[in-house]
């Protein structure tokens, strides 16, 4: 039997489970999870614990580094804790590129038959385990895949293609370090090149020597395929993905050199120390891996500041970022709920005071505010404090079960759940303003834009100041009108020339509407509770 088609299946397998285990755990890391793990890693020596966790659990840089991306972007975690994370991840996926150096058949076998009884009962479906069985699903036929390769590989010594592509790689130390930067690039993955030539060095095709530098210049070459993912992006979140690659590149920079003094001085280095605590070249290599990423590492911790003070420089915050991410809320008040509900306060009126903003785009260019920004940014920027900003309070809530003033974070919670919904019928309403051209609507489209945006600056300012006759006012001028809207609503439907215009004019008075009505319970709790008597009325 050829043996072409059983590496090509083993090589198969070994894929297909790399991105089960790789797709289902970052499943797994939902957005309470993260949460959790934000809220962890601010206390000392957390990070790198994680990072060794979820590099070993993910086996891919590129889903620690997405993962982290998103923890730092929402404000959930602060890039030095992100950069340290990031590090000893790389050490975690040192794991999976360890236990493929063991014999695994018959375990392997025996987990495919445990995971093939749990797909029969459904549990695949289970909540839970929905994402656990189909990454351990993918351990299995990473395994399963290796153990073809490696019975496939013994049989290839002696064929002259592979004994060229031997000889060609160990022509010259650079030309094996190619190799792996190039494969890695490609496979996006530095553990996956190792694990998938160690079988050569088994079966003695490749040499020791070379594949250490295959492996150097893997890990290099899986740091700069992150930074070609993340090129896309800006700000903090492209700062992750350029760290890596310069993390790889410092290790490298270091490994390499140590590398030829080992070689042609015979200095006992990272050779030395593998050869100490190993006797196979198989695990030898495998322990430099680990050794190189322990490496990286630890560089990355001594260089943390010139580290820091270099990505600022190449990809500094964006806008986007800095208003997405709350002013006054922070971790540690979570466990004293009167400050807590201060600081929500805050939050609140500064996400109240840019509601006007919303409607800086439908307004005439000398109407608008000097700094007005795209609605986009505006709603996805509000949109993602007050979302922070709902989240704290569940915290605070779930956090302290016998504080007496439950009811009052029970009260700002569904305020703040009126604000979300009122954010999005400004950014709907701002929308469909923008798109009314037609002069039998484009009038009324500007009135009904300047006189919500009245309300809204009222709305801020009363939030601001507390004063109770501008509070007055605004109860008054949000009571109930629905009769009179209905009214001029019916008559400029029955002046409509076409169905379009009529479509138009419903939808930009629905909305108004709806937004009026947003703005009265947003403000009516605060403000009768300060002067009753003229809310009432």
């Amino acid at each position: 039997m050829s043996l072409a088609p059983q590496i090509a299946a083993g090589f198969g397998l070994f894929f297909i489970g790399i991105r089960l285990i790789g797709d289902n755990m970052q499943q797994l890391a939902t957005r309470r999870v993260r949460q959790y793990l934000g809220r962890a890693m601010v206390r000392p020596g957390v990070a790198p614990l994680a990072g060794l966790g979820l590099g070993a659990l993910v086996q891919s840089t590129n889903g620690v580094t997405f993962i982290a991306m998103s923890l730092v972007t929402s404000g959930l975690l602060a890039l030095g804790p992100a950069l340290s994370l990031l590090g000893w991840a790389n050490v975690g996926t040192s794991a999976l590129v360890l236990m493929s150096t063991f014999d695994l058949h018959t375990m392997v076998f025996y987990l495919l038959g445990l995971i093939g009884l749990a797909y029969f009962q459904g549990l695949d479906r289970a909540s839970g385990l929905n994402h656990a069985i189909p990454a351990l699903l993918g351990v299995a036929l990473v395994f399963l895949g290796l153990t073809l390769v490696k019975e496939s590989v013994a049989e290839l010594r002696g064929n002259p293609w592979v004994e060229e592509f031997a000889a060609f790689s160990g022509e010259s130390g650079l030309i094996a370090f190619l190799v792996g930067l190039v494969v890695a690039v490609a496979a996006q993955s530095s553990a996956t090149v190792t694990i998938l030539t160690l079988p050569l060095v088994e079966a003695g095709i490749l040499g020791e020597a070379q594949m250490v530098l295959i492996v150097y210049g893997a890990s290099v070459g899986s740091g700069l395929g992150v930074m070609l993912l993340s090129s896309n992006l800006d700000g903090t979140a492209r700062q992750l993905g350029l760290y890596q690659s310069g993390l790889k590149l410092l290790a490298a920079a270091v490994f390499v050199p140590l590398y030829y003094l080992e070689q042609i001085w015979g200095i006992p280095l990272v050779q030395a120390a593998a050869d100490a605590l190993a006797d196979s070249p198989v695990m030898r290599v495998a322990l430099i891996y680990l050794l190189f990423q322990i490496g990286a590492a630890v560089l990355g911790y001594v260089c943390r500041v010139p580290f820091a003070r270099a990505l600022a420089a190449l990809s500094p915050p964006t806008e986007r970022e800095t208003l997405m991410r709350p002013r006054f809320l922070f971790d540690e008040a979570i466990g004293d709920p009167d400050t807590a509900l201060e600081l929500v306060r805050r939050e609140q009126a500064r996400l109240i005071a840019a509601l006007p903003s919303y409607l800086d785009m439908a307004r005439p260019v000398e109407e608008r505010h000097e700094e007005a920004m795209p609605l986009a940014l505006r709603h996805a920027a509000s949109s993602a404090v007050a979302a922070e900003t709902d989240i704290f309070l569940s915290e605070v809530a779930s956090s302290n079960p016998g504080f007496d003033g439950v009811e009052r974070l029970f009260e700002a919670r569904a305020q703040l759940h009126v604000l979300r919904a009122l954010q999005t019928c400004l950014h709907d309403f701002a929308l469909h303003a923008r798109a009314m051209p037609d002069r039998e609507t484009h009038s009324l489209g500007a009135n009904l834009v300047e006189s919500l945006h009245l309300l809204l600056t009222m709305v801020a300012d009363v939030t601001q100041t507390g004063d109770s006759d501008d509070g007055a006012l605004l109860v008054h001028l949000t009571s109930d009108r629905s009769d009179m809207m209905d009214g001029i609503r019916k008559q400029l439907l029955g002046q409509a020339s076409t169905a379009a215009v009529r479509e138009s004019l419903l939808v930009g008075t629905m909305l108004f509407d709806r937004a009026v009505w947003l703005i009265r319970d947003l403000t009516l709790p605060g403000l009768a509770s300060d002067f009753p008597e003229k809310a009432v009325s």
